[in-house]
Formats: C-alpha cells, sequence, structure tokens
C-alpha cells in the first residue's frame, strides 16, 4: 500500500493546482471581492476535481469483483483514499486559498514571503549556478 503515497500525492497535488490557478485567474475575471473569487474557482474547479476524483476512484474501486484477495483489497483502499482526498479537498483548499490571500494573516506573510525568497534566490545565483552545471547535471542524471 505504499504506491498510494504516491497516487494520492499526484492526485492532491493536481487538484490543488487545479484551484490554485483559477483562483489566480479569478482576480482578473471578479475583482477583489474574496467571495465572489471562491465562487468563481469553485464553480470552474468543482467539475474537473469531482470528475477526476470520481472516475479515478471508480477505477480502484472496480477491482472489488477481482477474485484475487490481494487485488480486491487494494482497489477498496486505494478507492476510499481518493474519494477522502476529494472530501479533504473540497473542504480545506478553498480556505488555504482565500488565507494564502490575505496579507495580513501569519499564513498569508509567511507564504508570501517564502515565495519572494524562491524568487530571489532563482533570479540570483542559483539559477545561473545551475545553467553553468547542466551539462554536469546532464551527465550525472
Amino acid at each position: 500500500n505504499a504506491l498510494a503515497l504516491f497516487i494520492v500525492l499526484g492526485l492532491g497535488a493536481d487538484n490543488a493546482c487545479i484551484l490554485s490557478d483559477l483562483w489566480q485567474q479569478s482576480e482578473a475575471a471578479v475583482g477583489q471581492d474574496r467571495t465572489r473569487r471562491l465562487t468563481y474557482t469553485l464553480d470552474k474547479g468543482f467539475t474537473a476535481i469531482t470528475a477526476c476524483a470520481v472516475t479515478t476512484a471508480a477505477s480502484f474501486l472496480a477491482n472489488v469483483i477481482s477474485a484475487i484477495r490481494p487485488v480486491r483489497m487494494f482497489g477498496t483502499f486505494m478507492g476510499l483514499c481518493v474519494l477522502s482526498l476529494y472530501i479533504l479537498t473540497v473542504a480545506v483548499m478553498p480556505a488555504v486559498l482565500v488565507l494564502q490571500d490575505r496579507p495580513e494573516t501569519s499564513v498569508g506573510q509567511a507564504l508570501k514571503s517564502r515565495k519572494q525568497s524562491l524568487e530571489r534566490g532563482m533570479a540570483g545565483g542559483y539559477a545561473s549556478g545551475i545553467f553553468r552545471a547542466r551539462y554536469c547535471l546532464l551527465v550525472g542524471f
């Protein structure tokens, strides 16, 4: 069941990217009002996230009819993991988006300062160092 970790991380990252991207687009579409932005984000993103979760969970839960017990148990476990991830994404991610956008909260300040430090690092020596060592890195991989 260690495979579950990678599948759930991949699906969770996909859900977070969809909602985060739509949240950024919502500012240009509806303005600064957080309620309207959240409504826009969830209206557009809910369909994609639901379709992804339902089809993935259904494909895993289809293994319930397998005659092989470990396959049956893995399918049930993964189907429930995917459904749990969906519930957590829909319940938690909208709050994270709103808190991230509020600069007056400690969460918003921490995220914005981390983003700025990463941008400075990528623009500075880190990116140029990677560029200089690109051939060594390619040979190493």
